[in-house]
């Protein structure tokens, strides 16, 4: 696991020269949108205005991660097939806010609030890792999917990180109720510190395809879409090496 997470390194290293940091300008109005997005009041009262504005910070959000050095991928299982459980990676869902700001080199700071420990002091699991568990090995996306609360309105992001960052700690949960329901919560971890955009090797984003521009959905996606088949589009981006995706 050590020599994976050394080589992932390296070649997020080699895919520097590809890297735009946008300033606090250029990311601004990124952040207004998702801001605007996250209050659905704005829905209700101009929801053609708060489609366009998801429909624009879909794009934008690619446009980050593309100018970070993000290959991007439309069909995100072209990413998770590029990992085993021989060297799992941390899986959570993250506010889209603070995530951008990852993406854009900023650094990412997990803390606790004492008010929401559990009795007895102990933190409470806040990611997964992923692949893990059984053969299937998709819980721990399922968790955090399922068990994450970060959103922007219809856009949701799912980031994976390295388990090698310096900065930060992952632990199992010493008390942990093993189900939620039908959900099995054996991938659940404790995360803390600092993640670091180095840490960071993809970002899955989920949106409600009604929000989703028709003119970007696969053809599949849009006969489905239009039989009300399809209510959700997945895409990826991926950060570690030069490998060719998708254009967006």
């Amino acid at each position: 696991m050590k020599e994976n997470i050394i080589e992932n390194r390296i070649k997020k290293e080699n895919n520097k020269e590809s890297i735009k940091r946008w300033s606090k300008d250029d990311i601004m109005p990124l952040i207004g949108n998702l801001m605007i997005l996250k209050d659905t009041t704005n829905l209700k009262e101009n929801p053609e205005e708060y489609k366009k504005r998801a429909m624009e910070t879909i794009h934008e959000i690619g446009e980050l991660a593309k100018s970070n050095g993000g290959l991007y991928y439309e069909n995100v299982s072209e990413i998770y097939n590029k990992y085993d459980s021989t060297d799992p990676v941390v899986v959570r869902r993250e506010d889209p806010v603070r995530l951008s700001k990852l993406i854009n080199g900023e650094d990412l700071k997990i803390y606790f609030d004492p008010e929401v420990l559990y009795e007895n002091g102990d933190k409470y699991a806040n990611c997964a890792v992923w692949p893990d568990g059984p053969a299937e090995k998709t819980n721990g996306i399922a968790n955090a999917f399922l068990e994450g609360r970060g959103n922007a309105g219809p856009i949701v992001l799912l980031a994976g990180y390295s388990q090698g960052g310096k900065n930060i700690e992952v632990v199992k949960p010493t008390e942990n109720e093993s189900k939620v329901g039908t959900l099995d919560r054996d991938s659940v971890r404790i995360i803390s510190g600092e993640i670091n955009n180095d840490d960071l090797e993809f970002v899955i984003m989920r949106v409600a395809a009604k929000f989703f521009n028709e003119s970007e959905m696969t053809e599949k996606e849009l006969k489905r879409f239009k039989r009300g088949e399809q209510a959700q589009i997945f895409r990826g981006f991926y950060f570690l090496d030069k490998e060719k995706g998708q254009t967006l």
